[in-house]
């Protein structure tokens, strides 16, 4: 473990974290990982690597519950305006919250 801790810091803090659910574990875990290797991933990215079974909308749904349980701040690549999407930028950009008590 201590390897990996080396490698992949923000990993390991983490999984270190109290988070509910096992599902909402392993996005929190997939989205660190990829914070380590310095990519931002798409949704369906998250979803894979997660091996969640409804693809990235179920990612979309767990990420909103961190970002809600106060783990995860998301600027989301597209906002709506009215009845318009509208594409901001080209990825969501994903801050994971680290602290023992969750941003609270």
């Amino acid at each position: 473990m201590a390897a990996v801790a080396e490698r992949y810091p923000t990993l390991a803090r983490a999984v270190a974290l109290p988070v509910e659910g096992e599902k909402r574990r392993k996005v929190l875990a997939a989205i660190a990982a990829f914070a380590d290797e310095g990519y931002e991933p798409s949704l369906r990215e998250i979803a894979e690597r997660a091996r969640l079974d409804g693809g990235w909308q179920k990612a979309e749904a767990l990420v909103r519950r961190l970002a809600t349980d106060g783990l995860l701040r998301v600027e989301w690549a597209t906002v709506r305006k009215g009845r318009r999407v509208v594409r901001v930028r080209s990825r969501n950009h994903y801050e994971l919250i680290l602290d023992s008590a969750g941003g609270r």
